[in-house]
């Protein structure tokens, strides 16, 4: 399975730049980290500003710097771990304790890949 970061940064420069994160924000942070990977997940399967077109249009817009989207970490501050395969792209956040694989991640499966 492929394990690229290149690919999601890829794939929310390419996503619609109007989509906003929800906009009540859950005061637990495991939900807040549930919201915010169900939003990744939805800027994913956005369609982009240039698809179908394949270079004839004009560049795709990126997000701008400061978007959450950009460079989303969980509601601990931590870089989520994206896996990217046959399956479509799973994001998965290491929960409070800070270590993968355990009882307390949050996942998300965004779907199959193109």
């Amino acid at each position: 399975m492929l394990r690229s970061p290149l690919a999601l940064a890829l794939a929310l420069a390419l996503a619609s730049p109007s989509l906003a994160l929800a906009a009540p924000t859950p005061a637990d942070p495991a939900a807040r980290t549930r919201a915010m990977l169900h939003d990744v997940c939805a800027a994913l399967n956005a369609p982009c500003n240039t698809c179908g077109t394949h270079g004839e249009g004009p560049p795709p817009t990126p997000r701008p710097a400061g978007d959450p989207l950009r460079h989303p970490v969980d509601a601990w501050g931590r870089s989520l771990q994206i896996t990217v395969g046959g399956d479509g792209v799973t994001l998965r956040s290491a929960g409070a304790d800070g270590a993968l694989g355990t009882a307390d991640d949050q996942v998300e499966a965004c779907g199959k890949a193109p």
